[in-house]
């Protein structure tokens, strides 16, 4: 990991444009993961954005527990429903991001979505956590299943995330470059 100190808040911006550019660029491949890595490397070495982090990181530390205790098939079974008044507080996790979206859509506004910070940033850790785990793999010899990794992420990148468990609110396609590219221009 490179270490990046000392830099301007202009620096900065510049460096996490450039991000954006590449991963604009490359949406859709395997090297679109590894400039999320890199991305996500960056904002952990850089000390201004780790201060701004903080927080966050600490919220989603304490959402990760609430995950932890819930069962896999309570997780893989969870509906999102508009046409009820609550049917994004029953998320087990992010509950009060999600209150304030379904309060949002219960009054017919615009969505917040600044308060999907964490949630967004959730997601691109997952990204970088999964390349760094290639990286591990390969460091460690195990070649075949750090291809394998690869070859699952590669399939990944293009597939249509799957909005079959969301009721009552009419969906767009996305794929999930296109949702973690969403993700990282968010946070």
């Amino acid at each position: 990991m490179c270490l990046y100190t000392d830099m301007t808040t202009d620096q900065i911006k510049d460096k996490l444009l450039d991000y954006n550019r590449q991963f604009k660029k490359l949406a859709g491949t395997f090297k679109s993961f590894e400039i999320v890595f890199d991305y996500m490397n960056f904002l952990a070495s850089e000390p201004y954005i780790v201060n701004a982090l903080n927080p966050i990181i600490d919220y989603i530390e304490k959402q990760s527990a609430i995950l932890d205790e819930q069962s896999e098939d309570a997780l893989n079974n969870i509906v999102i429903d508009f046409t009820s008044p609550d049917g994004l507080t029953k998320i087990p996790i992010f509950k009060d991001k999600f209150k304030i979206w379904q309060e949002d859509y219960n009054n017919k506004r615009d969505p917040n979505i600044m308060a999907g910070l964490p949630i967004y940033f959730t997601l691109l850790s997952g990204v970088a956590g999964l390349i760094q785990e290639i990286k591990d793999l390969q460091k460690d010899g195990n070649t075949e299943q750090a291809k394998q990794l690869v070859e699952e992420i590669k399939e990944k990148s293009l597939s249509v995330i799957d909005t079959s468990n969301i009721k009552g609110y009419e969906m767009k396609r996305m794929t999930y470059g296109q949702y973690i590219d969403v993700s990282r221009r968010l946070s």
